[in-house]
């Protein structure tokens, strides 16, 4: 059984192999990492929106067409209830849209004051548009 620390093994493989083979070994890992990363929010928001389909707005409005199906009035708590559902599917659809490379948001012009950041700001625009 090896006493070795993480941090020690990884340290001794780096000093065994060349810069470029070090970086390589990085960016893979790095990749490794943001892929899983992307794997958990796709998991995450998955998961939302299915629970914001299921329950939030079907049980909200299934309450309130019992209570009219029943031949009762809507309720104040019935019709807060339905906005609340809608506003969480609204957050939800905002989330999703803005992880769409479709519909992600346009970056802060403000983050492009000189001329070459203008231009570099029309050139993002242009590239998202995907002209």
């Amino acid at each position: 059984m090896s006493t070795e620390t993480p941090m020690q093994s990884e340290s001794e493989n780096r000093a065994s192999t060349t810069p470029g083979e070090a970086d390589d070994a990085d960016s893979e890992q790095s990749d490794a990492i943001v892929g899983t990363w992307e794997e958990i929010g796709r998991e995450l928001l998955c998961a939302r929106l299915e629970r914001i389909r299921e329950e939030t707005v079907r049980d909200a409005f299934r309450q309130a067409t019992s209570r009219i199906s029943d031949g009762d009035e809507l309720t104040e708590d019935d019709i807060d209830a339905m906005y609340r559902a809608i506003q969480e599917a609204k957050r939800a659809t905002e989330m999703a849209a803005g992880t769409s490379p479709e519909t992600a948001p346009f970056p802060d012009r403000w983050g492009f004051l000189n001329e070459d950041g203008r231009e570099a700001y029309l050139e993002e625009v242009e590239r998202r548009r995907g002209h």
